[in-house]
């Protein structure tokens, strides 16, 4: 899908560019614990996720386990907006938690969660908001759960809450219908919305009895809740996108040497995360997808390798979605003319000359714009904004692609085409009526991106 994002610049004159790249339950639930870390010191945590369509203040909410009623003490004015995440970890989480690439936490301090027959509740003013709880009910304090406590797991895996199809979380309030063992994936305050469908591709090959399968291909990163994965450029950089992959090797996952992704023709390197069980271990690693990646279906290689260098393949696909981005080099530009006479400011294709305008696509759509422009005033006196003449032909005013500037606006086809270099020259022209006073005036100039 294409979504338009509606890029706006301002000119102050003298005149200034202001860039600005606009990107177009009923209460907290726990949405991913993980209790038995492999490292025990600084790896645990809690994850908290609003899914209301209103903002939660969850200052001075407790984390309560079985160790401390208030293990935890969210610090006074936190927000969570809606549809975001809260991450809460153990403190030391920064250099102490399992994987590196994990995200930071939103809060640290010291928290104990118990390994065995367990649980953690969120607590407001003595009511539970919502408890997640492990193992046998018997021996977990009671406000600790919901309905059945979820199945313990294993060293290095995490409890996670479930979505239903449309990408939802499930809240039936019983722990062991809404939560699943699976690898760790904690998301923080700055992670995307939420509430997003997730779609796992999963392709097996048996070759010979000791050759690695590719079990499932799962892209973490989904920026949006319809079916299937799809994945948001970042205006100017790269996208970095999360993929985990499940190996089985029947002559144990050990003899996995190497599983790797490719995609865009570069090669990344997955590390392993966790063991299912003796035969069956998960991987997991960052790819990079470039900003100017055309808008559409695209997919990622993947490959896993064993000892004796027998090889399984398996792919990936996911929707790179539209985004309309620009930028300009130019903080400010000045015209200096006299009554009855013009002055040009000339734009280059050199991003690193802001004094002649350059504007650049950082989308991954090929680019037009809209234009328009306020008078030019000083107190009581003015200069038209029609006198201002803008072209993306150099000092051609009467090309196609230049005109005059209005209050209500003007499309230009530009149409520029989407990549690294992907920059025009921008130039104007003030042409000073006679009659006009001296001294400074000032107006604006907005120019939009629009998507062809």
């Amino acid at each position: 899908m294409l979504r338009k994002i509606k890029n706006t610049t301002n000119l102050i004159l003298l005149f200034l560019f202001l860039l600005q790249i606009v990107s177009a339950a009923n209460n907290i639930i726990i949405t991913e614990v993980y209790y038995d870390a492999v490292n025990e010191s600084g790896s645990e945590f809690v994850e908290l996720f609003n899914p209301t369509n209103q903002s939660i203040d969850i200052g001075n909410y407790l984390i309560s386990t079985e160790t401390s009623s208030a293990d935890a003490t969210i610090p006074p004015n936190t927000t969570i907006t809606p549809g975001s995440y809260y991450l809460v970890a153990d403190a030391g989480w920064r250099a102490g938690k399992d994987n590196s690439t994990w995200k930071n936490a939103d809060y640290e301090e010291a928290i104990t969660l118990t390994n065995t027959d367990a649980g953690v509740a969120l607590v407001h003013n003595n009511q539970t908001i919502d408890a997640v709880g492990w193992g046998n009910p018997l021996n977990i304090n009671l406000g600790l759960y919901e309905g059945i406590p979820a199945v313990a797991v294993t060293e290095g895996l995490s409890l996670q809450r479930k979505k239903d199809a449309n990408g939802s979380y499930i809240d039936t309030n019983n722990n062991s219908a809404d939560f699943i063992a699976t690898y760790p994936y904690p998301e923080n305050s700055s992670s995307a919305t939420a509430q997003e469908a997730s779609s796992n591709i999963t392709a097996v090959a048996i070759i010979g009895s000791s050759a690695p399968v590719i079990d499932l291909i799962s892209i973490i990163t989904d920026d949006d809740t319809k079916q299937g994965i799809q994945i948001m450029p970042v205006p100017k950089n790269g996208k970095e996108a999360n993929v985990t992959v499940q190996v089985t090797d029947f002559n144990g996952y050990g003899d996995v040497s190497e599983v790797s992704a490719q995609s865009e023709s570069k090669n990344y390197s997955l590390q392993f995360m966790a063991s299912i069980n003796a035969t069956t271990a998960l991987f997991s690693g960052l790819f990079n997808i470039s900003y100017y990646l055309a808008p559409g279906n695209h997919s990622i290689n993947v490959s896993a390798k064993d000892a004796s260098n027998l090889t399984d393949y398996s792919t990936a696909e996911f929707e790179y979605m539209g985004l309309v981005a620009l930028e300009f080099d130019a903080s400010s530009i000045t015209f200096s003319a006299v009554p009855g006479q013009s002055f040009d400011v000339t734009g280059d294709s050199d991003m690193g000359t802001p004094n002649r305008p350059t504007i650049r696509n950082i989308g991954n759509t090929n680019l037009n714009l809209r234009l328009s422009g306020s008078n030019l005033a000083k107190g009581q006196s003015s200069i038209g904004a029609d006198n201002i003449l803008y072209s993306f032909s150099g000092s051609d005013f009467n090309s196609s692609v230049s005109g005059a500037l209005s209050a209500s606006g003007q499309d230009v086809n530009l149409n520029l085409g989407r990549g690294q270099n992907a920059v025009k020259e921008m130039s104007f022209r003030l042409s000073v009526p006679l009659g006009v006073q001296t001294g400074s005036y000032f107006g604006s100039i907005s120019v939009t991106g629009v998507g062809n």
